[in-house]
């Protein structure tokens, strides 16, 4: 008998498919928060997320925050929901959503509509087993400004500074990581 181990994010990537296919699988899995769908111009991907996702998800979501403590910036954050633009052809569900620019336009709304409303200045997402969709075009597609290396919405964060904290995740306790990230920054600003 053969045991193989299986990754606990799984990836099912279908072709040529129509925007009310994609349309349709938001609609039956809403309550299902552990799949996500990505669509790119008849491109689908469904994604199960996986434990590990989960913490790098949370930890990457407080190293924002602490950003925005510490550079003074307002936010408006509402983790995960749907963008999408039938005209575009495009639509994902990043894993969390901020607002730091355009907070104050955010801040009011009683519910968030993608088709009318204005995209988030900044998304997390987390790829832990490289998903087959690139999701970068499909975010700046959707207009949302921060598929960049260095955050326009937060000076003196970059994409290699995350990742570097991420890494050591298993090595440090979460506190220190952020505690260290603020310092960095304060660093930064006072230069």
């Amino acid at each position: 008998m053969a045991t193989v181990a299986a990754s606990q994010e799984q990836h099912l990537l279908l072709t040529d498919e129509p925007w009310e296919t994609y349309t349709r699988l938001l609609r039956t899995f809403s309550e299902r928060r552990h799949l996500r769908i990505s669509y790119d111009r008849g491109t689908l991907e469904i994604v199960t997320l996986s434990p590990e996702h989960e913490l790098l998800k949370h930890l990457v979501s407080r190293l924002i925050v602490a950003a925005t403590e510490e550079l003074g910036l307002p936010i408006a954050g509402c983790g995960s929901l749907t963008l999408r633009r039938r005209k575009r052809r495009r639509g994902l569900e990043p894993d969390e959503a901020f607002w730091i620019q355009n907070e104050s336009t955010v801040r009011n709304l009683p519910a968030y509509r993608p088709q009318r409303d204005i995209p988030p200045d900044l998304v997390v997402e987390i790829d832990v087993t490289h998903a087959s969709l690139d999701r970068l075009p499909i975010y700046a597609g959707l207009g949302v400004p921060e598929p960049v290396e260095e955050s326009r919405a937060l000076p003196g964060v970059t994409t290699a500074r995350v990742n570097e904290l991420l890494a050591r995740r298993g090595l440090v306790e979460q506190n220190a990581l952020v505690l260290e990230f603020r310092e960095g920054l304060r660093r930064t600003i006072t230069g």
